[in-house]
This record gives C-alpha cells, sequence and structure tokens, in this order.
C-alpha cells in the first residue's frame, strides 16, 4: 500500500509525515485490497483551522473521500478517517462480502 502525504507549507512536514503513515499503515496496512491512501492537510490561514481530506484508491470501484474541518488537526484527521471508515465497509461489503478469496482481508478491519 502506498502512503501520500500532502501538507504544503506546514511546519512540521517530518512529524506529520510520519505520524499519519503510521497511523494509516496501523490502520489499513492489513487490508491487501488497499492500493494506496492520500492524505491532503491544508491549513486556513483566516479562521485557523485545518482541513483534512482522505482518499483511499481500492483495487476495485471507485475511490473513497471524506473530509473535515477543524480547529485541531489531528480531530479534522480523525474525523475525516472516521467517514471514511463508513465508506470502506460498504466497499468490502459490495466487493468481498461472499467472496472466499478475500474473506480474511475483510474481516480484520
Amino acid at each position: 500500500m502506498k502512503i501520500f502525504v500532502i501538507a504544503k507549507g506546514h511546519p512540521n512536514q517530518e512529524r506529520l509525515q510520519e505520524f499519519y503513515r503510521e497511523t494509516l499503515e496501523e490502520k489499513y496496512g492489513n487490508l491487501n485490497f488497499i492500493n494506496a491512501v492520500s492524505v491532503t492537510v491544508k491549513q486556513d490561514t483566516f479562521d485557523s483551522r485545518s482541513h483534512v481530506s482522505v482518499r483511499i484508491d481500492p483495487s476495485h470501484g471507485h475511490s473513497l473521500y471524506a473530509d473535515s474541518t477543524d480547529q485541531s488537526e489531528h480531530s479534522a484527521f480523525k474525523k475525516a478517517l472516521k467517514k471514511v471508515r463508513h465508506q470502506l465497509e460498504k466497499y468490502k461489503e459490495t466487493h468481498y462480502k461472499s467472496s472466499p478469496k478475500y474473506r480474511n482481508d475483510a474481516a480484520v478491519y
């Protein structure tokens, strides 16, 4: 699984990259049907809110996408992950519910 973290102008690039990569690898690393996960972080300088979007590219079907905006970047990230989790559950139900080949992958999440 490839992980992309885009956060132009973020003051803590290295720590941000490391945190998001570790979190995403822990959450989705065991799901073999995920090809890539992308996280984009944008800071709104006007009202100091963080906008975080998460896109999951599975091996079949369309990309799964969720975003969230919050005063805290961490909260926005967690909310976006929660939103995309619901889509991921529906994806697994649709694509892997009856397939014994992928049953173990779907059960892990």
